[in-house]
């Protein structure tokens, strides 16, 4: 099984971090932040995101890319 980078655990706490912030207080800007990370996450070079996750992340885009379009 592939092992996750440093760099790559942290970008998934920071972002479990700001989604639990987003259900408590949802926001645009808070919205285009997560947005914004999961971007990072799905270009991240990790071979874990490509092989383990790839999927999972681009759906978790395409719904917040939607949210942005769309409002709360």
């Amino acid at each position: 099984m592939m092992q996750k980078s440093k760099e790559l655990s942290q970008l998934e706490d920071w972002l479990a971090v700001l989604i639990c912030t987003y259900h408590k207080h949802p926001s645009d800007g808070l919205a285009k932040v997560i947005s914004y990370y999961l971007k990072r996450l799905t270009s991240h070079e990790d071979e874990y995101v490509r092989y383990q996750s790839g999927q999972h992340y681009l759906s978790l885009c395409k719904y917040w890319h939607w949210l942005n379009q769309h409002g709360e």
